[in-house]
């Protein structure tokens, strides 16, 4: 009677391993499918954004220029629109350009390299999705172009790290 008890046991047991195994397949499959619809609409998210996005990041005075009291010409108008102060020396009139975004001001302004990556950070995803992508920084000497890529290089202080050292983490 032990015996018959033990059989049936173990019949029930792979029985169950085998239906297990079976939702396990469907899961797999049901999973691959999603990612292959949340890939599709990513992409469509990116397209619909546009193929070519151009941020702007002002960087804040530093501490000499604020002891020297120079004055930033730029400013922030909103989200979107950066404005150039009108400068009486040379005659020129205030100016005004629209970028998909601005970083402006320091970290308490949101002005931070983390910031700066989550809003970038979903063309990572489309490069692991594998499509190409290309990050690039573009200004005039001294304006932050490595440290928005690099960082500070102050390998303690993570929230300094620029878009390469993130974008080899989250890769």
């Amino acid at each position: 009677r032990a015996a018959e008890t033990k059989l049936k046991e173990m019949t029930d047991f792979v029985s169950k391993t085998k239906e297990l195994e079976e939702s396990n397949d469907r899961l797999h499959v049901s999973l691959q499918d999603e990612t292959e619809k949340r890939k599709a609409i990513h992409n469509t998210l990116e397209d619909l954004k546009g193929r070519i996005r151009v941020y702007v990041r002002v960087r804040p005075l530093s501490e000499n220029e604020v002891k020297a009291n120079y004055v930033s010409v730029m400013s922030k108008e909103d989200d979107r629109t950066c404005v150039m102060a009108r400068d009486v020396a040379t005659a020129t009139d205030e100016r005004d350009w629209e970028f998909d975004k601005i970083f402006y001001g320091s970290d308490v302004d949101g002005n931070t390299q983390e910031n700066v990556f989550k809003d970038t950070s979903l063309l990572i995803t489309s490069a692991i999705d594998g499509f190409n992508v290309c990050i690039f920084a573009y200004g005039q000497t001294g304006s932050g172009k490595t440290y928005t890529m690099l960082g500070s290089g102050d390998v303690d202080n993570q929230g300094h790290q620029g878009l390469a050292p993130r974008v080899a983490h989250e890769l």
